[in-house]
């Protein structure tokens, strides 16, 4: 990845984050790709039908939330699997809290207790979509 002046970026990702010691992020052409150092990518995924909106670890699992309810998880982020969840909403954002929860946000709000790999619907506070969740 690189940049001529701070702002823009080749290639361009719609998701990126660092967890666990390996950096993951999607391309704009949905490609899944890891780096250890954030210089040298390597493409661990050609191709998945979801748009990616966040990822994280927790629970021996790496997890991504995205479009249309979107969740999968790997146990190396480089091989993916997907998961049910119980919206067809976009997800925003994904946590992970020190109880060995994550939760994910988006028009709705859900936890899971077994790293992503089902869910419960929770009630939500207010209307309206959030843009993140942060967890302790």
């Amino acid at each position: 990845m690189s940049s001529n002046n701070g702002f823009r970026w080749n290639p361009y990702y719609q998701a990126l984050k660092y967890v666990n010691g390996i950096f993951l992020a999607q391309e704009s052409d949905r490609s899944i790709k890891t780096s250890t150092n954030g210089t040298t990518w390597t493409t661990v995924t050609s191709y998945t039908s979801t748009v990616i909106n966040d990822f994280d670890y927790g629970n021996g699992l790496y997890v991504y939330v995205g479009a249309l309810g979107s969740v999968g998880t790997s146990t190396d982020g480089s091989t993916w699997k997907a998961h049910n969840t119980l919206t067809t909403s976009t997800i925003i954002g994904l946590a992970y809290s020190s109880n060995n929860r994550m939760v994910y946000v988006g028009n709705n709000y859900a936890y899971s207790d077994d790293a992503g790999k089902s869910w419960k619907n929770s009630s939500w506070p207010n209307s309206g979509q959030a843009q993140g969740v942060v967890c302790g």
